[in-house]
Parts: C-alpha cells; structure tokens; sequence
C-alpha cells in the first residue's frame, strides 16, 4: 500500500493480469474442468525444475513433490504435445490461426453448453447475452 494512487493502480492491474494470463494457462492445461488459482499453482507449480542442454536441443525436467504428480505430469505432457504440435505445424499456420487453435482448445466446455443449450431451447430461439 503506498499513498501514490497511480503506483498502486499499476500494481493491482498486473496482479490482475498475471491471474488472467494464470486462469488461462490452467484452462488450456485442463479445459475440461475449472480451477481456481488457490487450487491449482500448488498443483501445478510443486516442482522443481532442471534445464538440460545436448547436441543443440533443450530440454526441462520437472520433479514434482505433489502427491497428485502422476495426473499433473499426463496434464502437462498433454499440453506440451499440444503446444509443440502447433509450433510443428507453424510453417503452415499463421500466428493468428495458431492462437485460434489454442483459444478453441480453452473454449471447448463453453462451445459444448452453448450447443446444450441451442438443443434444448431450439435453434430459432435466441440465446440471452
């Protein structure tokens, strides 16, 4: 807390941010279900991490301590084929259908309950926004 409102705005917009950018990451990890930030950094960041460099390639080595680490390791793993598989594919993407595969991987449960809910009320009827 400082008497400088503008120093504390900046502060309270990048903490802010940095929860966004945080919510993402995790939705895009596990679209499937949704996390709070309380629940997931512990479960997700209970590593520790070690860079490996040979014959021009590098790789992290994750070593979680957390009791759940054989889900969190599929969770990651998954996201990394994911990821490495756009960035295989970057020749023939353009950076912006590069992100639409990645927002489209973090919409998929709310594409499923807006398709849910056209069946139901019927594809005339016009959804509240």
């Amino acid at each position: 807390m400082s008497k400088d409102l503008l120093r504390c705005q900046v502060a309270a917009r990048n903490v802010a941010l940095i929860y966004n950018w945080w919510s993402l990451f995790v939705r895009c990890a596990e679209p499937e279900r949704p996390r709070e930030a309380v629940t997931s950094r512990p479960l997700l960041m209970c590593a520790v991490g070690r860079e490996i460099k040979h014959a021009g390639q590098t790789t992290i080595v994750l070593t979680s301590t957390h009791a759940e680490a054989s889900r969190v390791q599929q969770l990651l793993t998954d996201l990394s084929v994911f990821l490495s598989g756009l960035r295989n594919a970057a020749e023939q993407l353009s950076n912006q259908q590069c992100w639409e595969r990645i927002w489209e991987r973090i919409l998929i449960p709310f594409r499923r309950l807006e398709a849910a809910c056209r069946a139901y009320f019927g594809k005339a009827a016009r959804l509240p926004t």
